[in-house]
């Protein structure tokens, strides 16, 4: 018996190894790829979304610097966080969540930058980069042999993806366990009312994620957004086109929405069509005391700083 523990105590350190081996070579090749100067070929290069920042890496950075304040609250239960030691932290007494697992775990206590179009639909609507993401490319090959695919295969290989990947308007900050739990289930209506994390009114089923309802409006216009930014690239499903529509009406746009579309235009450099013209209204019958909404390409800034553009 005690040899068999042996074994077994082997076999596990050994595939630790291999795996973090694997792993580790893995983000060295995109650490690798992130830092060298990126060409934008031109096509893409006038796709009306982001086109500034490739890294999501530096997209989570401005999103907790200078989008949202040291303080807020997360997306989907409602839950004020905070920053200590330059880290998110998640406030549980006033917004009902309660952990999955007894004792609760890291990604309960901590914000996660959640991708509201999650990352696979957008990796997977096109047939390209749908193949790419399923069987991998002749680039994705880590420095020891290893063969990888997926997000972090795209994440190499192609620009549209990362500058999809890396759009703040797409980019919420949500409690971990519930971004990990949501995964990439659809947006979609659940029969019922069944919560598993305490009251946070967070509701999940097969393939399907039901948001609180004063986030839903919010859901249905970044849905929107993303198709209008990256046409070709990406489409909002038919099957939940209506639903969508119908949230956009249902919870319409308010004013910390469009103070946070205002920063992000600050930071990334593009307008949000859809939001644009909803928070004109919005901005002006509440006074606010910041610059209004701008609209039309002749007030869009300098979109090309960061990047060469291939003529």
């Amino acid at each position: 018996m005690n040899r068999v523990r042996v074994v077994l105590l082997i076999l596990s350190f050994c595939q630790g190894i291999f795996a973090n081996t694997f792993y580790r070579d893995i983000i060295e090749d995109v650490s690798v790829l992130e830092s060298e100067p990126l060409t934008i070929p031109t096509t893409v290069a006038e796709l009306p979304g982001n086109v500034s920042n490739p890294s999501f890496s530096k997209a989570k950075r401005i999103l907790q610097q200078k989008i949202y304040e040291p303080s807020g609250r997360t997306v989907y239960c409602g839950c004020e966080f905070y920053t200590e030691d330059t880290k998110l932290k998640v406030k549980h007494d006033d917004c009902g969540f309660a952990p999955l697992k007894p004792g609760g775990t890291d990604r309960d206590k901590k914000v996660e930058w959640e991708h509201v179009v999650p990352a696979s639909h957008l990796g997977k609507h096109r047939e390209d980069l749908k193949k790419i993401w399923e069987e991998g490319h002749p680039e994705c090959v880590t420095g020891s042999g290893k063969v990888y695919k997926g997000r972090q295969c795209l994440e190499k290989v192609s620009i549209e993806f990362k500058l999809m990947q890396a759009d703040m308007y797409n980019l919420y900050p949500a409690i971990g366990s519930v971004n990990g739990y949501r995964s990439d289930r659809q947006m979609g209506e659940i029969p019922g009312e069944e919560y598993i994390f305490g009251t946070c009114d967070a509701e999940f089923a097969k393939g399907v994620f039901e948001p609180r309802d004063e986030f839903r409006g919010d859901v249905a216009r970044t849905y929107l957004y993303m198709e209008s930014a990256y046409p070709g690239l990406y489409a909002v499903p038919e099957e939940i086109r209506d639903l969508l529509n119908e949230w956009n009406q249902k919870d319409p746009v308010d004013v910390f929405e469009c103070s946070r579309q205002r920063k992000i235009f600050d930071e990334q450099g593009n307008r949000n069509p859809i939001l644009s013209p909803l928070c004109e209204s919005v901005m002006h019958s509440e006074s606010l005391t910041e610059t209004p909404v701008l609209t039309g390409i002749e007030a869009l800034p300098p979109r090309f700083h960061s990047l060469e553009l291939n003529p």
